[in-house]
């Protein structure tokens, strides 16, 4: 079923059924499996974004379908440290227009924060990935941000520290 729907060439039809998917995926496997379909999902996701035109307004429905999208993949996976450390997950989080990308990095760390409730996290791989989130989320934001919007981003990156094991 699969290799039928990766080879679509229309991007949102390939969205609306791999959305369609997910829920079998996460009925139907575990581990390893799951994370190698999210793997191949986000490699042909970074397939379709060479062919976006993320500037322009026209193609701003996909990318706010592919952030709900995330967030679905986020909130079902076992296990969120697994998703980060997929090689595409970051390049998958470069695509999004300016505009759109500080709005999906606090989705992603919001989630990990809420979610992640195991010890603190020792894997490099994840850590980093979290990192260039978190970078990427105070790179983007202007300097007409709130106070109280500043706290929020800081209070939010600094709970992210506190799960990280530093020995």
């Amino acid at each position: 079923m699969w290799k039928d729907i990766s080879q679509s060439t229309v991007f949102s039809d390939f969205l609306n059924m791999v959305a369609n998917l997910i829920d079998l995926i996460y009925k139907s496997f575990k581990g390893y499996q799951k994370n190698q379909f999210f793997h191949q999902m986000l490699d042909k996701f970074n397939e379709f974004f060479l062919t976006l035109d993320s500037s322009g307004n026209k193609n701003v429905d996909i990318f706010y379908k592919l952030e709900d999208f995330l967030k679905k993949i986020l909130l079902n996976c076992d296990d969120i440290s697994e998703i980060l450390s997929l090689e595409p997950f970051l390049q998958f989080i470069q695509y999004f227009p300016p505009n759109l990308k500080p709005s999906v990095c606090r989705n992603i760390l919001n989630i990990f924060v809420e979610k992640e409730t195991s010890d603190k996290i020792r894997d490099p791989i994840s850590v980093h990935s979290v990192l260039t989130i978190a970078r990427n989320l105070n790179e983007n934001y202007t300097a007409v941000l709130s106070i109280d919007e500043r706290k929020s981003i800081a209070d939010l990156i600094n709970k992210f520290m506190l799960k990280v094991h530093f020995f």
